[in-house]
């Protein structure tokens, strides 16, 4: 907001033609903005007797400005005086539906030099026209910067993204760049860590789960209050800083277990459930045959064996002969256990 910005008041001083000495006489008596010089003496505009403001500059100043002095610092008092009233008319009207405040654009040229240029949004921003509703019910002509999707395939690309935000919300005044950035070191640093073994290495998709999580997180605890106390830290900062350790986002960032690792933990558990038998579950024993060192294509089956398929004495533990293991199913072998018996089974 204009009243609040001291590049702003300090600009339009300028433009008045007040010396820049007596512009930092203001500065270290903590007149800095239009809020504190509106309100630096009991003088209201309009009043006839201004010896109130006139002794604050003498004060201020050292000495009694001059009299074409006199007319400026009267200028940028009514105006100070005027945007004050103007700042609390609007948050007295101001609703959901009201529109967001505009930076005054000394204020954001002057945090623009403060970064670096932003050449990716310079070069892609394009502004997107819609009609609008305003508090009266009438239509109007809104017009928003509106900026592409950027790709952030890889690694190096994802940083740029971050980077670009961090900036963003810097610019805007939610936050400090520092403290953004701290996050996204943290990020890289975990994806570049080398991890135990049979572990993999954390991945871009792990990463952007933890910074979605922490996202969240913030904005439920600032919803509200991101409005800044003068001489305080910002409040987002202090959110980011405490969120960014919380075992809910962290969890993201662990480790997980490679493929490799997992198939060969298979493979041992299925080893040590089968303690050396056969592979085959329809082979009990073990073995393939009764002769050793013969091949035959099927086992006799025993004579107190009284399971019957299809009129044909059948044993659900011992092969019949090949055929019979081609066309055995899943089906069959539940039919075979669900049958009756008259004897103990083979």
């Amino acid at each position: 907001m204009a009243i609040d910005s001291k590049v702003a008041f300090q600009n339009r001083a300028l433009e008045l033609g007040i010396d820049q000495l007596e512009i930092d006489a203001l500065d270290a008596a903590g007149i800095n903005s239009y809020a504190t010089y509106a309100y630096c003496s009991t003088y209201q505009p309009g009043q006839n007797d201004d010896t109130a403001l006139i002794g604050f500059l003498t004060t201020t100043l050292a000495a009694a400005p001059s009299a074409a002095s006199i007319t400026r610092f009267r200028r940028l008092f009514f105006e100070a005086h005027a945007l004050s009233l103007e700042d609390l008319k609007s948050r007295a009207d101001r609703s959901e539906s009201s529109e967001a405040r505009i930076i005054p654009l000394a204020e954001k040229m002057d945090r623009i030099r403060m970064q670096k240029q932003r050449h990716d949004e310079a070069l892609r921003s394009k502004v997107d026209t819609s009609l609008v509703l305003d508090n009266s019910g009438g239509l109007r002509l809104s017009k928003k910067q509106k900026l592409d999707d950027v790709n952030v395939t890889g690694e190096h690309k994802l940083r740029q993204a971050f980077l670009r935000r961090s900036l963003a919300y810097d610019l805007a005044g939610i936050a400090t760049f520092a403290a953004l950035d701290l996050w996204t070191q943290k990020l890289f640093e975990k994806m570049n860590e080398t991890p135990l073994t049979n572990y993999r290495h954390i991945s871009v998709e792990q990463v952007i789960n933890a910074d979605k999580a922490l996202w969240v997180k913030v904005s439920n605890d600032t919803r509200g209050k991101l409005q800044p106390k003068t001489g305080a830290d910002k409040p987002f900062d202090i959110a980011f800083e405490k969120f960014s350790e919380h075992p809910e986002v962290l969890q993201h960032l662990t480790p997980l277990q490679s493929v490799i690792s997992q198939k060969h933990d298979a493979t041992n558990t299925s080893s040590a459930t089968g303690k050396g038998k056969a592979s085959n579950p329809l082979d009990g024993k073990g073995k393939s045959s009764k002769g050793k060192g013969k091949t035959n294509t099927g086992i006799e089956v025993p004579d107190d064996c009284e399971i019957f398929v299809d009129g044909k004495q059948l044993c659900k533990r011992w092969q019949v002969d090949v055929f019979v293991l081609d066309v055995l199913n899943s089906n069959q072998l539940a039919l075979l256990e669900s049958m009756p018996r008259h004897r103990k089974p083979c």
